[in-house]
């Protein structure tokens, strides 16, 4: 029976076999276990060991450097910028978090914000500025003329930060919202609105007559009793409109379905809603005047029950007409679904 080595004599060889490894597998094994395991916080302490190693002449002094520069690496990533342990941490806010804002003479809004949460709340007089964040994430308030500025930054390797910010405003602004892997709310009276997001949804409410332009991917836009022009693109989202009236639509999603319900269109004006590989759905579509609804789909069927308009119906398009002074015309357009009109 072979006598075991001891643990000095264990240690002596993996330090040499380190020394002349040409394999980058020990290196990544380390950097592994900086990042996913509580020895992260004690990166500081890995580069004493390695140093205290290279003086005692059992490392050279190559490996002494590649070493080092791994697990200051590993304590830069996990020391606040990212950790895989909480490849999403939590949102989180503290008493810091909570700004006041002055709302005299502001007549504009713009938020940029990224991988968070934009909810703002229409109040008589506004309020204040709530925040959860996360990896080290700031925002910073600027306010110059009418103009109030809300900016959110990312600190430097950062790669899992974001911010939520939660505002209540005063109502009828000029708002421009921005974000990115987060969703979009606004309820209440505003003047004109963008707001533009990623892989997050759109939800508008009761913004009275305004212009608004809303854009985002992978996600659903939704707006219910509002008025005036409303462009809204999306791509793999729905597209719903509800409750609404006085309206003028541009709407364009693809691979993804439209629904307007309980709308009024306004009169002399010209709406188009367009998607591609998805259904369109109409309940209770009208005009204070005359309407034209006309529809387009291919390798699908149509379903138009209107029983006060003269419809004219083929395989894969038809018109619906109600005639009146001041005539409305919506067109419909998509492709491989079904168009209902009820």
């Amino acid at each position: 029976m072979q006598p075991q080595p001891s643990p000095e004599t264990r240690i002596s060889s993996w330090l040499e076999e380190i020394n002349h490894s040409r394999s980058w597998l020990p290196l990544g094994a380390f950097l592994l276990i900086l990042l996913f395991t509580p020895l992260g916080t004690l990166w500081w302490l890995c580069l004493l060991v390695i140093a205290g190693l290279f003086f005692a002449q059992r490392l050279k002094s190559s490996t002494a450097i590649l070493w080092a520069m791994v697990a200051l690496a590993g304590g830069i990533l996990t020391a606040g910028a990212w950790n895989p342990r909480t490849l999403a941490p939590a949102l989180r806010g503290d008493l810091g978090d909570l700004q006041t804002i002055d709302w005299s003479g502001v007549q504009r809004l713009e938020i940029r914000g990224f991988n968070g949460n934009l909810r703002l709340q229409v109040k008589a007089s506004g309020g204040d500025l709530r925040l959860e964040r996360k990896g080290g994430a700031s925002v910073t308030l600027e306010k110059n003329g009418d103009l109030l500025r809300l900016s959110s930054r990312r600190p430097f390797f950062s790669f899992s930060s974001g911010v939520n910010m939660t505002l209540d405003i005063p109502a009828n602004l000029q708002i421009n919202l921005q974000t990115s892997n987060g969703s979009i709310r606004l309820d209440g009276a505003v003047r004109d609105l963008i707001a533009t997001t990623s892989n997050g949804r759109i939800e508008i409410r009761d913004t009275g007559t305004t212009k608004a332009v809303l854009q985002t991917s992978n996600a659903e836009i939704s707006a219910e009793r509002v008025a005036g022009f409303w462009q809204a693109k999306s791509s793999n989202g729905k597209i719903r409109f509800l409750q609404s009236t006085d309206l003028r639509l541009a709407l364009e999603t693809s691979n993804a379905d439209v629904k307007l319900e309980n709308l009024a269109l306004q009169n002399n004006t010209e709406s188009k809603v367009t998607t591609s590989n998805g259904a369109i759905q109409l309940e209770s579509i009208q005009a204070s005047s005359g309407l034209t609804i006309r529809g387009a789909t291919s390798n699908a069927p149509l379903s138009v029950n209107l029983p006060n308009f003269a419809v004219q119906l083929e395989e894969y398009r038809f018109e619906a007409r109600k005639e009146g002074f001041g005539m409305a015309l919506l067109e419909l357009q998509t492709s491989n679904q079904q168009i209902t009109v009820r």
